[in-house]
Order: C-alpha cells, then structure tokens, then sequence
C-alpha cells in the first residue's frame, strides 16, 4: 500500500537519456522495454509540466505580497526568474532522488540507502547555498522588510511542498 501511495506520488517524474555504444546496432526493444521507454519519456514530460506549474504558482504568490516600485518591478522579476530557474534544477534533482527511493524500495540495500541520504544532504545544501548566493542580490533590489517578506515566502512555499512530499514517501525498511 506504502508503495502504491510513492508510486502514485511521483509517477511522471524522471528523467532518463539512455545511453547507447556509439557504432554498434541496437537490438530491436521488446514490448516491455518499450512500454518502460514510453513510461520516462511520459514522466520526464510530467517532471518539466510539474516545475513549470510550480514556478507559475509561486511567482503568483510573490506577487501578490510584495509590492514593487516601478524601478525596483523590471530588476526584481529578472533576479528572480533567474532565481527561479536554479531553483528548478535542484527541484529536480530532488525529484530524482525521490524516484530513486520509489524504484529501490521493495530491495534497498545499505548501500542505496547511504547512497539516497547524502545525496539528500547535498541537494538540501545546495539549496541553502543557493538562497544565501542570492541574498545580496535580493538586498541590492528591495528593501529589508521587502527582502525579509520574499524569503519568508519561498520558506513557507518550501515548507508546504515539503509537507506534501512527506505525507506521501513512506520509511525504508
């Protein structure tokens, strides 16, 4: 049940190139290795629907709570598209991560599950090292409530996603 509640969590959301030897003739894929194929390029799909709906929301948000003069509106939503987009690339690596767990959860070894925590601790670090990187840039835009009230917002946009994940990934056994 565990299982079937991750799976359905995060269905459509990997991302898989596959890779093949240069020069040598592939054999032709069965129906299930096709079926499989189709499967990552409809999660990869999803994956990328899934951020761009998440950027939209959460610029909606912001824009709704903070309000910009004229001269600070055109320098701020630059940063922050710019922002937004490094943003994505951890989400996604998070997302990654979680399809991990999902694909190694009936089998996972001690390894595996090493291997998922620091590469969870990374992804969590980088995130912290990327909002700190941004910070002054923010500072140099708006004021410090201004500056204060936008990162309480992604925080608490965080929190809520984070809570949704959560409630959904069961404990490795």
């Amino acid at each position: 049940m565990k299982k079937t509640i991750l799976l359905a969590a995060i269905t459509g959301l990997i991302v898989v190139a596959p890779a093949y030897a240069g020069g040598h003739a592939k054999p032709q894929p069965t129906a299930a290795e096709q079926m499989a194929e189709q499967q990552k390029a409809d999660e990869a799909a999803m994956l990328q629907m899934q951020i761009s709906m998440t950027q939209a929301k959460r610029q909606a948000i912001v824009a709704e709570n903070i309000v910009l003069s004229p001269e600070s509106a055109e320098a701020f939503w630059e940063l922050y598209r710019e922002f937004s987009n490094a943003r994505a690339k951890i989400a996604e690596k998070e997302w990654k991560l979680l399809i991990r767990f999902r694909d190694n959860f009936d089998n996972l070894t001690e390894e595996q599950a090493k291997s998922l925590l620091d590469d969870h601790l990374k992804i969590d670090q980088e995130s912290r090292l990327l909002r700190k990187r941004y910070l002054p840039r923010f500072r140099r835009i708006l004021t410090e409530k201004q500056t204060l009230a936008y990162f309480q917002i992604e925080n608490k946009m965080d929190a809520i996603m984070d809570y949704e994940i959560a409630q959904t990934v069961p404990l490795a056994r």
